[in-house]
């Protein structure tokens, strides 16, 4: 029993490990994150320790602006003589402001919708919004939070309109690398954090190319490869047939099959090789020498020439007489 025992758990043991290596790997995964923006609403600036859009298009940059407590959150506060530059965007704007040349000011929100200002909804001239410019701020003195720009504003003075959804996602190093990460253009990409495990990453303009299945592939990892698809391609292997020597010779090679003068089928190279006139034909100077020895004069008989042609002919006559005579028999 000891001995079935033990051959058991073996096939057991075998058993196990086969449909473990068939098991698929756990999926790669990442923490994603992604900012929604109510619609119609072009960008966003929160302000809050950074002056970047929260779509990620029009980043502002600061030009001695310093943040502060802010209607949400934090703001940035302007003496005058600081600003921000921003980039001069189209439509209606919308902002929370603070005046400090009014004293006890606090905070209202201003904007202007189709050319017309508004103050906390009403329309209003005398609180006019600060445009968006690369100046934004200068000659003002009081704070400034949540700026919002698009079509159809009206009514976001108290909510956020962009927010970050956090997801888990199974996805690939290339796929999480180009959706999460702004492409810097620079080559290879180092990354570790959420991603598990750590991703790196080549970007598209200086990605190489390596051979997998005899194919050229990109590759977006950063490892080495050759540089350009003609280098790849020049070293894949190749089925073909060329000419050398006037004999059909099997090739692999990118010069031989592509540059070269080549052929898919064997049968189509043969098509196209030259016979050699030394061994396969007969040339004209050798044809000239057989009907030269086939009318050569043998000897003369009573004034004519007689030649192998001649004798020949006299051969078959002699031959058909004595077969008509009976002379082989019956």
């Amino acid at each position: 029993m000891k001995g079935e025992d033990t051959i058991l758990w073996i096939l057991g043991i075998v058993l196990f490990l086969i449909l473990a290596a068939n098991i698929p790997s756990i999926s790669k995964f990442a923490i994603v994150t992604e900012t929604v923006c109510v619609e119609g609403v072009t960008s966003y600036w929160d302000l809050d320790g950074n002056f970047l859009d929260s779509r990620g298009v029009n980043n502002g940059i600061n030009n001695g602006a310093i943040f502060v407590t802010g209607k949400i959150n934090q703001g940035v506060e302007f003496n005058t003589l600081n600003s921000i530059n921003f980039p001069e965007v189209s439509g209606d704007v919308g902002m929370w402001l603070k005046d400090y040349s009014n004293v006890g000011s606090d905070w209202y929100y201003s904007e202007l919708i189709e050319g017309v200002n508004y103050v906390n909804g009403i329309q209003d001239d005398t609180r006019p919004i600060i445009p968006l410019s690369s100046n934004f701020g200068l000659g003002f003195n009081g704070s400034v939070d949540e700026i919002k720009i698009g079509e159809d504003i009206s009514g976001l003075s108290e909510i956020q309109p962009c927010y970050v959804v956090t997801t888990y996602e199974n996805v690939t190093c290339k796929e999480y690398a180009t959706y999460q990460v702004i492409d810097s253009g620079t080559g290879c990409l180092n990354y570790s954090g959420d991603f598990f495990p750590d991703c790196t990453y080549q970007w598209e303009n200086t990605t190489t190319y390596f051979i997998e299945d005899n194919l050229c592939e990109k590759n977006f990892y950063c490892e080495s490869g050759y540089s350009t698809p003609q280098e790849c391609v020049e070293q894949l292997e190749y089925d073909c047939y060329a000419i050398v020597n006037n004999n059909c010779v099997a090739k692999t090679d990118y010069d031989s099959c592509v540059i070269g003068n080549s052929y898919l089928e064997l049968d189509e190279c043969q098509d196209g090789t030259t016979i050699s006139t030394t061994s396969t034909t007969t040339t004209e100077e050798e044809k000239t020498d057989i009907q030269s020895l086939a009318t050569k004069e043998l000897f003369n008989l009573f004034g004519f020439s007689i030649n192998a042609i001649h004798l020949l002919i006299l051969l078959i006559l002699i031959v058909g007489v004595l077969y008509l005579s009976g002379a082989f028999g019956k």
